[in-house]
């Protein structure tokens, strides 16, 4: 590395070549020093891509199984805040009302100040803008700012600011916000790479709305199963039972693990069990 008069320091390559006299002996030398300055940051360039893309893979696999959100977005931070000089994170989901935002997780600042920002009207501060218009929002030199809405983010020192909503199809399922108080603004593949997490966050969010709509579902036909005086039960593809309700109990004196499997052949008339057994089997 040489260094300027100016002060900036450039990357060389030297390529020092001798020089002889007649009689082979060296009487002095040349040294060529080339600038590789360029070709030494494309490839921290290259290498920091590789980091950021190593990031998002270990994100995408770990929420595809994650039921806790809020401990992958702390390991998150963890990752990407130094070299994209994140200090803070904020996530909100709509409540049950459908027109406010509830804080579910963030890093970065005290306890006592989340409490302060629990509860977000659609329209307020930044958050709830990026909830009403459902498009992400960027703000830079926010100290500098004289945006209402960024009094907010002003208060908490944040200098540089990035939202995004979180949306499974045209559904709006929260916003995640990242923030610097280190920097004025991020730059575009930064936005880009915070964008693409965002939408992994909110793949995540969709995925386990599904599956607790799919278990309250199931838990109603349960109960509705089990209030119902018939007699009810459920077979798996194979031909096994898996359920009898409640009513097939008391009616038959058995268990119901004693009727699951083929259990429910001890309650049939020995004369009707063949042919009961094979419509059975041929039925599936």
């Amino acid at each position: 590395i040489v260094e300027r008069p100016d002060g900036t320091r450039r990357w060389v390559e030297p390529y020092p070549t001798p020089l002889l006299n007649a009689e082979g002996q060296v009487t002095g030398g040349i040294n060529m020093l080339v600038d590789i300055t360029e070709r030494k940051q494309a490839a921290a360039d290259i290498q920091e891509k590789q980091a950021r893309l190593n990031i998002l893979a270990e994100a995408a696999t770990a929420l595809l199984f994650a039921n806790n959100p809020d401990a992958m977005l702390h390991g998150l931070l963890t990752k990407i805040g130094p070299p994209l000089g994140v200090d803070v994170y904020f996530n909100y989901m709509v409540d049950h009302s459908g027109n406010a935002l509830r804080l579910v997780s963030s890093d970065g600042i005290s306890p006592e100040n989340a409490r302060t920002i629990e509860r977000m009207e659609f329209g307020q501060a930044l958050c709830g803008t990026v909830a009403m218009s459902r498009t992400p929002l960027v703000r830079t030199y926010l100290q500098q700012s004289d945006d209402p809405k960024a009094e907010l983010a002003r208060s908490f020192g944040f200098r540089a600011y990035a939202c995004n909503p979180l949306m499974s199809d045209d559904l709006l399922l929260g916003t995640l916000s990242f923030a610097s108080r280190s920097k004025d603004q991020f730059e575009p593949d930064e936005l880009t790479f915070l964008q693409t997490i965002s939408d992994y966050i909110a793949v995540a969010y969709a995925r386990m709305h599904v599956q607790d709509v799919v278990r309250e579902s199931e838990e109603r036909l349960q109960f509705i199963m089990d209030s119902m005086p018939q007699k009810i039960f459920t077979a798996t593809p194979g031909g096994e039972i898996d359920y009898f309700n409640p009513q097939w109990t008391e009616f038959t004196g058995m268990t119901s693990e004693e009727m699951h499997d083929s259990g429910w052949t001890h309650f049939v008339h020995p004369d009707d069990l063949a042919e009961k057994t094979r419509l059975w089997q041929h039925a599936f």
